[in-house]
């Protein structure tokens, strides 16, 4: 399989760095990316340069979804204020594959949860819950501000025996991490054939039994039954708010549903839309210019 490596790179003032950086992560987002690759440059005369660079199917799709990148990177560049250029290689599985871990390393989130890649070794403390993880093309290791902050809050909310379902599952970390701290069985549903394949293939290398997963092909909880006491979405702000309304049909009485994937600019829309479905809000946590919340249901 042929691979298409994309690398947008961008300068803009120093002031707005920070953001150049997500909002140029955000177009491979709504592209249906888990995940991208990020460099910094040095700044020259209070220019802020960086690179993001993610990777599609070298096929008819994957040229549509890079003709839509290149159209949006234009608009950045005319509208936000922030230069942007396009460069574009193919690559073969292995090359890809080598060039990700020169990117992936062990690290350490929230209290307990090591992120360990699967071709490095680690020795575990007492009480670390370590996720050995080969992204393979779904990307999701963990090392992104909107998975890390779902795995914190998976962390916080778990508890033994839940049942958990994961919307969006990309290479199935957050399905791993809740059990691992203690869940029943674990659901995941993505609509991309890839992110089940590669998710399966990770739950298994941490000796999740397969009787206690389930992973599903499809589009968010249309396919999903029975009701789960901890529901994840770590996924693009507007299809957060798409599934909300269905949340209601999915949750035990007492369930907590985390939300991530949400820029700042929406995280109140997203705030509104939880409050009018009758959910009540937990916490809310940032990083960087990103937003996870926690919510139950009122009442």
């Amino acid at each position: 399989m042929k691979w298409m490596e994309t690398a947008v790179y961008y300068s803009t003032d120093a002031a707005f760095g920070e953001m150049a950086r997500e909002l140029v992560c955000d177009l491979f987002y709504t592209l249906g990316l888990g995940g991208v690759i990020t460099e910094d440059f040095p700044a020259r005369n209070d220019v802020i340069r960086g690179c993001v660079k993610g990777y599609f199917y070298s096929d008819p799709t994957g040229v549509k979804k890079l003709a839509y990148l290149k159209k949006k990177a234009d608009q950045l560049t005319d509208q936000g204020g922030v230069s942007c250029e396009i460069k574009c290689s193919e690559v073969d599985d292995e090359d890809w594959a080598n060039a990700w871990k020169d990117h992936f390393h062990i690290t350490r989130i929230g209290t307990r949860l090591i992120i360990k890649p699967s071709w490095q070794s680690y020795e575990p403390a007492r009480d670390d819950i370590v996720i050995e993880l080969d992204p393979g093309m779904a990307f999701g290791t963990g090392t992104h501000p909107t998975t890390s902050l779902c795995l914190e809050m998976i962390e916080k909310y778990v508890r033994k025996g839940h049942r958990v379902l994961d919307v969006g599952t990309g290479s199935g970390i957050l399905m791993i991490a809740a059990k691992k701290c203690g869940a029943a069985s674990v659901w995941g549903v993505d609509n991309d054939p890839v992110a089940v394949t590669v998710a399966r293939e990770n739950l298994l290398l941490n000796q999740v039994d397969e009787a206690d997963f389930r992973i599903i092909s499809g589009d968010l909880v249309r396919d999903v039954d029975g009701r789960f006491n901890v529901v994840v979405a770590n996924i693009l702000s507007n299809v957060i708010i798409d599934l909300i309304p269905a949340l209601n049909d999915i949750m035990t009485e007492d369930a907590v549903f985390i939300s991530s994937g949400i820029i700042e600019e929406k995280a109140d829309a997203v705030r509104a839309v939880l409050e009018t479905q009758g959910f009540r809000i937990l916490e809310i946590v940032r990083e960087d210019a990103w937003v996870c919340m926690a919510a139950d249901r009122a009442g």
